[in-house]
Formats: structure tokens, sequence, C-alpha cells
């Protein structure tokens, strides 16, 4: 069949019509061809192709290529009553493709038709236990399936194709005069095909093995090394300079007025405005980039509707992260990116900003990692519906010291649910002193249902105080009794929830006072801060998308929206009581029903315990209740 297929690959490439005639150099090889069909009902062979048990059996594939085309043929030869019978089993030629491929290319070629016909002859006829040998006269091509070197992407694909198919000490070579898929590569006449023994095989397989030829060669070492797969190294040396003005001022300020400076004496000069991917910038009034988001509409702050936008890994965005570092009393990532996010658009935000916390000198001595334990189910209270504050936990840290003698100690109360904190100063840690700080919680965040402590003695007093109220005579005006919860004494990792915001407010107040100390109304003041910097900091997953809602936040469930809040609520402007009222009930389900899809949705998923079990030996990291400033 390959001259019939170099015939019709030659008239595809005349790229004559369906109407015209061939040329007549292809019509007069095509009726050679033709007429040299009639001799296929003069051939005749046996179908049996094996003799005798099994274990005589073995299974030879060739294979050849030349310019023209490439084929392989197989052949079984068995034993029975000491004569020696090969087979024709089965055989497939292609030829070669209209863009020039080298012969040693074509070879390789020619050996994965054999691997692939040798793959289903054995899957057909249930041959997986006869032996195989793989024949071919292409030195080359045979040192590319034995080597192990790195080879070039064709050679690669095509060697890790043959070897997944056969293995490589399988491979032989074979002299071209002795390889009878020469005669399928090159094409020949049905009358020559008995003249070249194509259905016996070839005469050494007749042979005993050890007659059979070797596997001993001299190959072309350029064509082998041709094919190897190149090295190039590149060595570039790339130095980028910031703006060196940028570096003289250590202040972000100062570079606020400098740089004001610059764009007055810019007046001639502009720069095309660039596009963005992904989000739509505009220049504002005032020659700034901004980025435009879908809130336009909203009766609020340009610097909200249009942030300001900021490059990654930039001298002046770096200056203004560790501005609000420090401004918010050195918070963390999550709170740094929701405060810039209300004026500024930054690319990678968080990762910028992570990348300038953990260069801060005095968060890098509050940072230290300690061992951690696997994450549990979350008790019923935690994730409830409920109101703010209607499952508190509380505890106290301290003391501080205050001028000009003193001391003082925080009662933290924590929502349970919605993660908010209240903060109260104590001057003594009698019942009576923290009995006033719950009075006065209760009058500004409203009565809890639930309250969660440790078996501090104050709590145990305050809960004997409430046991001994006859609350039979006031069930009347449906003033329920607190339900007091007390920790097991020897489980402090019950209030884990609470004691992790005890930390934050800890550090937050470390990095604010170091070892100063204060009068009590200014304590009052930096406690306020602090009770606010934690509750303003984000809930959910904050998104670089710009389309995207600002996180929740603690304060959100605390008090009304502000004038920045959550960017899909529209202002009402309403003079009428009730339907302010109602409106502001429909918020409030808005964001609850917010929290249970984006907050608690989170907790569904078990997070990966990051914890690993000790041993004897290794070494651990202590952490100290008291770190020294």
């Amino acid at each position: 069949m390959v001259p019939a297929k170099l015939i019709l690959q030659e008239a595809w490439a005349t790229e004559a019509n369906w109407d015209l005639p061939l040329p007549d150099e292809l019509q007069s090889r095509f009726s050679t061809w033709y007429h040299g069909l009639s001799c296929i009902f003069q051939l005749k062979f046996e179908r049996r192709i094996g003799y005798g048990k099994r274990d005589s059996w073995s299974l030879h594939i060739f294979c050849d290529a030349s310019k023209n085309a490439y084929a392989t043929v197989i052949f079984l030869r068995s034993e029975s009553s000491g004569q020696v019978y090969v087979k024709f089993v089965a055989a497939k030629s292609r030829i070669s493709p209209l863009k020039k491929v080298t012969i040693p290319r074509l070879e390789l070629l020619a050996c994965v038709l054999g691997s692939r016909l040798a793959k289903y002859v054995v899957t057909a006829l249930s041959l997986k236990e006869v032996p195989t040998y793989y024949w071919t006269d292409a030195t080359v091509a045979l040192c590319w399936i034995q080597r192990e070197e790195n080879w070039g992407v064709f050679v690669n694909n095509r060697v890790k194709d043959i070897r997944s198919l056969s293995k490589k000490e399988y491979w032989r070579h074979i002299p071209g005069k002795l390889n009878p898929a020469d005669i399928a590569s090159r094409g020949c006449t049905l009358q020559h095909l008995s003249q070249y023994g194509w259905w016996e095989g070839p005469e050494f397989l007749k042979a005993s093995p050890e007659a059979w030829p070797k596997s001993e060669f001299s190959p072309n070492e350029e064509l082998i090394a041709a094919e190897m797969k190149k090295k190039i190294i590149v060595d570039l040396s790339e130095k980028i300079e910031r703006p060196e003005w940028f570096e003289r001022f250590s202040s972000f300020s100062k570079i606020v007025r400098v740089f004001c400076w610059m764009i007055q004496q810019e007046k001639h000069f502009h720069e095309k405005e660039n596009s963005v991917h992904g989000l739509q910038v505009v220049r504002g009034d005032d020659d700034v980039l901004r980025v435009k988001t879908r809130i336009i509409e909203r009766d609020d702050d340009l610097s909200f509707l249009y942030p300001i936008l900021l490059p990654s890994k930039h001298y002046l965005t770096e200056c203004l992260i560790r501005e609000y570092h420090l401004k918010y009393c050195h918070a963390g990532v999550q709170i740094l990116a929701a405060k810039l996010r209300l004026q500024y658009w930054i690319f990678s935000s968080k990762r910028n900003i992570r990348s300038c916390v953990s260069r801060c000198v005095v968060c890098k001595r509050f940072t230290a990692k300690a061992l951690t334990t696997p994450p549990i189910q979350l008790p019923l209270d935690r994730v409830r519906e409920s109101a703010i504050f209607e499952i508190t936990g509380i505890d106290l840290c301290g003391p501080l010291l205050l001028k000009p003698r003193g001391k003082a100690w925080i009662v933290l109360f924590t929502c349970a649910v919605y993660r908010a904190i209240h903060l109260e100063p104590l001057t003594s840690l009698s019942t009576e002193s923290f009995m006033q700080a719950l009075r006065r919680f209760i009058a500004r965040r409203g009565r809890p249902s639930t309250v969660y402590t440790d078996n501090a003695t104050n709590f145990r007093g305050t809960d004997n105080a409430l046991k001994k109220i006859d609350w039979q005579k006031i069930s009347e005006n449906e003033c329920y009794p607190i339900k007091w919860k007390f920790n097991p004494p020897t489980a402090a990792w019950w209030g884990g929830w609470w004691e992790r915001l005890i930390r934050s407010v800890k550090s937050l107040l470390v990095r604010i006072l170091g070892r100063s100390s204060v009068n009590f109304e200014e304590l009052l003041t930096i406690l306020c801060d602090v009770e606010a910097s934690i509750n303003s900091r984000p809930l959910t997953y904050i998104s670089d998308d710009s389309d995207e809602l600002i996180p929740l936040t603690p304060s959100l469930f605390l008090q009304d929206i502000k004038q920045s809040g959550v960017p899909d609520l529209d202002s009402v402007d309403t003079n009428k009581l009730n339907v302010r009222v109602n409106h502001c009930n429909t918020l409030r389900s808005e964001l609850r029903s917010r929290f249970r899809k984006e907050c608690l949705s989170q907790l569904v998923q078990k997070a990966k315990a990051t914890c690993q079990e000790l041993k004897v030996g290794d070494i651990v990291l202590i952490e100290l209740e008291k770190k020294n400033v």
C-alpha cells in the first residue's frame, strides 16, 4: 500500500480541483499499481501461526524507514518436533509527512509504530507470556531508546512512548540487508513479496538464538548528540533603582508635601493614561489616578467611592502602610487592609501589608508562634442565632500601674457569636468592684442571658450574689436570671475564645504604653481606642476585587451604619420614625444574613491541624505569660 499512499499524497500536493485530471506521470503510476492488484487472488498462506507449546514461541518485531515511508512487520517464531516455524502476523506502514523529517527521526517513528502494533497483537492474541524481540537497523534511534539522556522534545516524547510499551533491553540491532521491514518502507508490488520471502520472515529466525545477529554497531555520535536537549544558561543582572528623592525622607507626611510641590511644577508633561487589567482607572481633577467602583451613585466620600490607586512594592506605598500601622496601634494585616481600603487601592494589598508588618521591629518581638492544638467542634452558644452580647464571655487582665500611685485591671466582655468586645477598667479585684463594672456593661450594651467565665473569686462572688435574689417576685417584669457557666478548674483552654482577645488587647497596650504609666482618665481613653480598633477588625475575607462588599466587622453590629459603611446599602432620606425603625431592622436582618453566609460558612470545614506530635529530644519554644518590653 505504500506506492498507493505516495500517489495519493502527491495528488493532494498538486492542489488540483476534482474536475481536473491528474498529471500523466501520476496516472501512469496509478495504472501500474492498479493492474498489479490482480495478483492478490493468487496469494495463499496458512491461518495458523503457531506450532507446538507456547513455551517455544517468540514474537519478533522489525522496524525500518526510508525517506518516503516507515513501516513495521511482526513474525511469530515457534518450534515443534525439532522443526522451526516462522509465520507472518501483522504489518503496518505510514508515509513520511510533507514536512521534511530526518531519516533518524523517521526510524524512531518506525520504532513507535512497531511498539504500538506489538501491543495490539499481544493483547488480541493473548501473548503476554511470549518473549518479545524488537529489531531495527537504525543505530541512532537504538541509542536514543537505550540511553538515559535528556533528549529534545520530539525524541523525548517518542522514547517515552516506546518505553511505556516495551523495555529498552528488548531492542536489538540487525543489519539492513536482513531487515524484512525494509521492503515495506520502500514499497514493492505484490509479485515481489513472495520473492523476498515476506510471508516466511528472515532466514536467521529459523536458526538457533545463538546464531542470531549480535547487537554490535558503531553509531554516529554527532547525529545522536544533535537531539540532546539544549541547555542555555542565562545570567542577567538587572538593577532596579528607586527614585532617590523618596529615600531622602523617613516621614510619609514630608513625602506627600514634597510630592505636591512636584505636581505644581509639572504643567507641561502629562503621562498617557494606562489601562490596568481588571480595574477601571480614571484620572481625577487633581491628576491623581483613582479606581472607579460600582457604588459611585452612593452619597459618600470621594476617597471611598474613588480610592486612590497605589503601586505594589513601592517605597511610597511602604511608607503609607507603616504610617497606618503606627496610627492604629501596630494593628495586624486584616485591620490595616480594611482601613487602607477606605481611601486607597493597593495592588496585592495584603501581600504588601504582610511584608511591612513582618519587618516591624516592635511587632517581631510579639509574633513568636507556639504549638497549637487541633481545632474542635464549636459549642452551640458560639454559632446559634442571637443578639449582640446575648452570650458573653468575661475575663480580667492586668494590673497596670497608674500615676501617681495605684493599680488598675481591665475587664473584657466579648460576644461569643459576633466577637465584639467591651472594656471596663477596675481599681480592685473585689466582687463589689466587678459588679459595678458589670452594671456599667449592662447599661451600655444590654443584659446578657448567658455568661461564661473562669473560676475567679470575684466571678464566683457575683454569681452567689445573683442567686440570692428572689427571681419569682420580679418574674412579672420578664427579667430572667443570668445563666452563669464556669469553666472546669483545670481546663483553661475552654476560655480560648476570650483569651485570644485578651492577647490582642495586651499586645496593643504594650505597644502603645511600653514602660510608661498613665492616670485613670488616660487609661480610660486608651481603652476606648483599643476597643474601637479591635471591633473594627474584619470577620470575613478581604477581596482584591473592587466590586466586592467591604468585610463584616463587629462594630457593624454594635452601632448604626457609618458614612463609609456597607457599600450595597442605600441611605434613607426620611423623617418618619416608624420608617426609620423598619429600615434599621432590615439592615440588621441583612447584616445577620451576611454574617451567616460569609462568616459562619467559613467555619463549616475543619481547618488543617498545624500541631505536630512532640517526641523526646524535640526543641520547643516556651511562651511566657509576661514578655519583657
